[in-house]
């Protein structure tokens, strides 16, 4: 799939609100464009802003603005967000907490994560005396999936002892199964809405914590095949719009059932290439919808997953077990001129992956990254921790996709990066959303997968 040439989105003469932002957005980001391509070493100059965007989200590590006091409830998120951008940018804290001049210069150090985070985190006891919970968007608030999600992650870039330690797996699961439906489907929270975020979030925490058991699982996997829209793509439930981020959740949470074959992945496949826009070369997260840099991640992850899916080499089982073992090490650089014809002969750049990984780089690069710091949805909009994180893990999906896939396949691929290679970032596991030895180290923490 290539997006040459770049064209804007066709005008029906039927203007809407959508329409009218739309040619507004494209008439901004074509004089974007059109700067970016009259440079003669336009690529070779397109700069992730490292030394930007690193301060920036250490300075949201030491403490929120006053005007942020309205997320609260998301307070795990945030410090996911920071965190995970931190570490696909090549910064861990573990290891940069020891150094002096961080000591000086910021007072958050990794054991506060894990305690701030074991705080967030509240019990109750069922009708039998068992304990069971969840985590908040903060201290002392309701147990919520979507916090429970982001909180174990949390745990997970931390990666200590400590930090495995302190998630109570024998409480989450009590809770997970109080939460499951007569359907199959599952709540968010205790009496809250039935969303196809909540069975993702579930199994994903599950899966890092070796307690997706057969009870939690079945009839899970024909619930979400319900959710497959006419269109393709899923939906928040059956008979729902389909959506880019709904459609993430819904297939990931199937290939972790080992199910994700039993979806149409033909209409899935025509539906998630519609999400590529021509002019912006970003994605929209559905029909008629804006550009917005967060579904780098929603589908390109997506992309990924089903590129796996439809590449006919093994059972879906290895496939999956080929996304929990992937490789972290990232390749050498080279200046030599053959390495450079490599590269441009690797695949993507001819048009055989399924999105064109170098116009969404692009569109990242060039039109989302803040000058103060951070990445945003589009131009003209601040950054924001949330844009950061999904922006930067779609960059790391577009560039390490074809690797991941190909070393599966028993073939070798280097990472396709736009610009100079200093714009490489560490490898993201599209299941999960973690730098894959992250993942990994939570898999031996928690032991052999003895459930799925």
């Amino acid at each position: 799939f290539c997006m040459d040439p770049r064209a804007p989105l066709p005008d029906d003469s039927l203007p809407t609100v959508t329409s009218l932002e739309q040619s507004r957005i494209e008439r901004y980001l074509t004089q974007m464009f059109a700067v970016y391509r009259a440079s003669p070493n336009g690529s070779e100059t397109l700069k992730l802003l490292r030394e930007k965007h690193l301060p920036w989200l250490l300075r949201g590590l030491d403490g929120l603005e006053h005007s942020m006091k309205y997320l609260d409830n998301s307070r795990t998120w945030i410090l996911y967000w920071i965190l995970h951008s931190l570490e696909l940018l090549g910064f861990r804290l573990t290891e940069q907490e020891a150094d002096p001049e961080f000591q000086k210069n910021h007072s958050l150090r990794s054991h506060h994560v894990v305690d701030w985070i074991v705080r967030c985190f509240t019990s109750h006891t069922d009708e039998e005396g068992n304990l069971y919970g969840g985590y908040g968007g903060g201290p002392n608030q309701l147990p919520h999936l979507a916090p429970t999600y982001a909180a174990v992650n949390v745990l997970c870039l931390i990666g200590t002892k400590e930090a495995f330690a302190s998630i109570p797996t024998e409480q989450l699961l009590r809770w997970f199964l109080r939460l499951k439906t007569d359907n199959n489907s599952f709540r968010m929270h205790e009496e809250g809405e039935i969303d196809i975020r909540a069975i993702y979030t579930c199994f994903a925490v599950a899966t890092l914590c070796n307690i997706l058991t057969p009870p939690l699982a079945a009839g899970v996997a024909d619930y979400l095949l319900r959710c497959q829209t006419w269109e393709g793509g899923l939906g928040c439930e059956p008979y729902d719009e389909a959506h880019g981020g709904y459609t993430f959740c819904g297939l990931a949470a199937l290939m972790l059932l080992h199910s994700g074959s039993r979806l149409d992945l033909h209409t899935l496949g025509r539906w998630v290439t519609s999400r590529q826009m021509r002019l912006e070369g970003g994605f929209n997260g559905r029909a008629n919808k804006l550009v917005d840099s967060c579904y780098s991640f929603w589908v390109g992850a997506t992309f990924s997953m089903l590129q796996s899916l439809l590449s006919d080499k093994g059972s879906e089982a290895s496939i999956i077990s080929h996304f929990l073992t992937l490789t972290d090490t990232l390749p050498t650089h080279s200046d030599n001129d053959s390495d450079a014809q490599a590269l441009a002969e690797q695949p993507g750049r001819t048009g055989d992956w399924f999105f064109d990984e170098i116009a969404l780089q692009e569109y990242v690069l060039l039109c989302c990254q803040a000058e103060g710091g951070g990445l945003k949805d589009k131009p003209p909009k601040p950054a924001d921790y949330y844009h950061t994180c999904y922006s930067l893990a779609g960059l790391a999906i577009a560039q390490h996709s074809h690797r991941q896939l190909y070393s599966g396949l028993g073939l070798s691929a280097d990472p396709c990066v736009l610009g100079d290679h200093s714009n490489l970032l560490v490898p993201c596991n599209p299941l999960f959303n973690l730098p894959q030895v992250r993942v990994r180290a939570a898999l031996l923490h928690f032991g052999s997968r003895t459930h799925i």
